[in-house]
């Protein structure tokens, strides 16, 4: 499996950058685990629930996007292909957005 970099999908690393500092306060972190659990890697190719997950979480971050990011963040985790329940695929994320 080979992970592409959220850059070369045209999302800003400055945003990013704030979504990750938000997205660390205890409230924010823990409403985004609830929104995650449970997820399937089936789940994470259905592009209208990666649609809705994208939004939703974009809320619990206080962040507005346009409908351009939104797309952008979309494209990235469905062609990602995460497998939730794969250890390697959490690390190989993990180390992409420390």
């Amino acid at each position: 499996m080979s992970f592409q970099s959220y850059e070369s999908y045209g999302i800003d690393r400055v945003w990013v950058e704030r979504l990750k500092k938000k997205a660390k306060e205890p409230y924010r972190k823990e409403r985004l685990k609830e929104l995650a659990e449970g997820l399937t890697r089936e789940d994470l190719q259905d592009e209208d629930l990666v649609t809705e997950l994208v939004s939703r979480g974009l809320k619990v971050l206080g962040e507005k996007a346009t409908p351009r990011q939104k797309e952008q963040l979309v494209a990235f985790v469905v062609e990602q292909r995460i497998d939730p329940d794969n250890m390697m695929h959490l690390f190989r994320l993990w180390n992409m957005f420390r």
